[in-house]
């Protein structure tokens, strides 16, 4: 879970097999294995920063009718698009792929507080809000949208849209539509950010590619965080000169002398723990 590259929560996953197991209440049984794993990690977020609200987005790997009711319940909003064939979708927004539809034609349904929009944009785009409506002034919005590709499942969907020789046109698009395309790029930037400097390696230790992640994440966290501070507003960190310095920290204070030094400051520190209070009184009445 991530917003603009800087990751909140994240649970190991692996291919062949699967997520590593979660805790969960009995009334959600009835979620998947992967619906599950995404309750856990909004779940946990949402423990550690409880004076703070979130709006999750996700794709459509992961967004379920029941997960997107769940979350209400909990008071956690979310948005994403989601697959035809998952449970709770609504029948009457089933459409096959190469349908044959005017362009940003959209229809909507409102089940369990959790909307599903059905929206034709170059092809059918499915999507689930529990975050913006479905009508009024305020479920569409002005964007310059480009014409679609000759090739394209609705291309001669658009004609009735686009004039002739027409590539880009501001036309009203659904506000999920709009949320989506601006917010679902945390995971993205994220993974973006670890691609320039990467330093995974090769490793039999199953435990390492772990290692290497939380590394690259906490770096990347970093990154984000001191770009956000008051003080270099004014001016852009770059991200070698930023990897640079942590590597220059990083030799510093794996240098003998600095451990020397160190390892000193610890035992004078533990010495001083350990040592008895001194006794202002005793030690005048030696003295005298």
């Amino acid at each position: 879970m991530a917003e603009k590259g800087y990751v909140w929560e994240f649970h190991p996953s692996s291919n062949a097999v699967g997520g590593d197991p979660v805790d969960v209440e009995s009334h959600l049984f009835q979620l998947t294995d992967t619906g599950k794993m995404v309750h856990h990690l909004i779940r946990r977020l949402h423990q550690r920063h409880q004076k703070l609200s979130f709006n999750v987005y996700m794709d459509n790997f992961f967004t379920t009718q029941p997960l997107r009711a769940e979350l209400r319940w909990m008071g956690m909003e979310a948005c994403g698009t989601c697959r035809q064939q998952f449970r709770g979708f609504p029948k009457e927004l089933k459409v096959a792929k190469n349908a044959k539809l005017p362009d940003h034609f959209s229809r909507g349904a409102v089940n369990d507080g959790v909307a599903t929009l059905l929206w034709i944009d170059s092809s059918p785009v499915t999507m689930m809000s529990t975050i913006h409506p479905l009508s009024g002034e305020d479920s569409l919005v002005l964007r310059m949208r480009k014409h679609p590709g000759n090739k394209s499942t609705n291309a001669s969907g658009a004609n009735s849209i686009f004039l002739p020789g027409e590539c880009q046109k501001e036309l009203d698009i659904p506000v999920i539509v709009d949320a989506y395309n601006q917010h679902m790029v945390g995971v993205d930037v994220a993974d973006q950010y670890r691609t320039y400097f990467d330093i995974q390696l090769i490793s039999r230790r199953n435990w390492y590619p772990h290692f290497y992640l939380i590394m690259e994440t906490a770096h990347i966290n970093s990154l984000i965080i001191c770009q956000d501070l008051p003080a270099n507003k004014e001016r852009t960190v770059d991200h070698f000169d930023f990897c640079l310095s942590i590597v220059r920290d990083l030799v510093q204070a794996g240098s003998p002398s600095t451990l020397k030094s160190s390892s000193c400051i610890l035992a004078s520190q533990i010495i001083t723990r350990l040592a008895p209070p001194h006794n202002v009184e005793n030690s005048d009445a030696r003295e005298a």
